[in-house]
């Protein structure tokens, strides 16, 4: 395995052959949102997600600032540890105080998130999709990450679940692809970067990239079910000043995963391409 160093914990490595994705369940989905099917309506009258975003989000599409990157992050598990802290017992509906390591973790994963995100709006236009419900991220964000939630005034936060689980019960991959595809038009000539934890997020943004013209796909999975410790080294370094850059600006389209590395003695990830 070859590795190019990415910061002392960690690097990229070449993933392993044999990784199979849902490619043609995903295409055959792309096929049918691309196909004249009319958009579903929201509870509150949303037609489309482009239709319902807020204006100054239209502005910005508007400007002249198609070079900048579009990047998608998902919520759960990406930006928070939603299953570690589900599994301790904490909820969002509770006001109980977080144990001693658990309150010192949240809080250096608050920091490293609020870095991330800074970034990430300093360099394209940003949106949380998430296949939980609408009100998810904010109600989640106040209970375990406050400092965050001042930037999500900036974020377009699109509840994929809430819009299109009525059209498609029990398939969450469809919820995100549909979300996608209704963004397609953002996409043309740009660099779209999706982070998440889930493979519903890599073929979901390579079948929606698929239907534009010469837009650059980066997708990037994380570790699925990460612990606080293990979310904010994998935020940590995909907010590596070389590697963000890199896959702002790459020069072809990247399909990257976060693997744990069996062989170190400590957390320790490298990015691990298929490219």
């Amino acid at each position: 395995m070859s590795i190019y160093n990415c910061g002392e914990e960690s690097g990229f490595a070449r993933r392993p052959a044999g990784t199979v994705g849902c490619e043609i369940a995903m295409q055959a989905l792309a096929i049918d949102c691309s196909g004249g099917r009319e958009s579903p309506v929201d509870s509150d009258g949303t037609e489309s997600i482009i239709d319902g975003l807020d204006e100054d989000c239209l502005l910005l599409a508007k400007i002249d600032d198609r070079l900048q990157p579009v990047i998608l992050f998902d919520w759960d598990d990406t930006l928070l540890a939603s299953t570690d802290l589900s599994f301790y017992g904490y909820r969002i509906d509770s006001d109980e105080r977080f144990a001693g390591p658990v309150e010192e973790a949240l809080r250096a994963l608050e920091a490293s998130v609020l870095e991330l995100l800074d970034l990430a709006l300093e360099s394209g236009q940003v949106y949380i999709v998430t296949n939980s419900e609408a009100g998810w991220v904010e109600m989640s964000a106040r209970r375990f990450l406050p400092s965050v939630v001042r930037l999500l005034d900036k974020i377009t936060v699109i509840s994929a679940r809430s819009i299109y689980e009525r059209d498609f019960p029990g398939c969450p991959s469809a919820w995100k692809l549909q979300a996608f595809m209704q963004m397609t038009d953002l996409f043309r000539g740009r660099t779209v970067v999706s982070l998440g934890d889930s493979y519903v997020e890599r073929e979901a943004i390579y079948a929606a990239t698929s239907v534009t013209y010469d837009s650059r796909t980066v997708s990037v999975k994380f570790l699925e079910r990460p612990s606080l410790a293990q979310l904010r080294i994998q935020i940590d370094l995909i907010k590596q000043a070389h590697l963000w850059t890199y896959l702002c600006d790459p020069e072809t389209d990247l399909d990257l995963m976060l693997v744990t590395d069996p062989q170190a003695s400590s957390a320790n990830f490298i990015v691990a391409s298929t490219v």
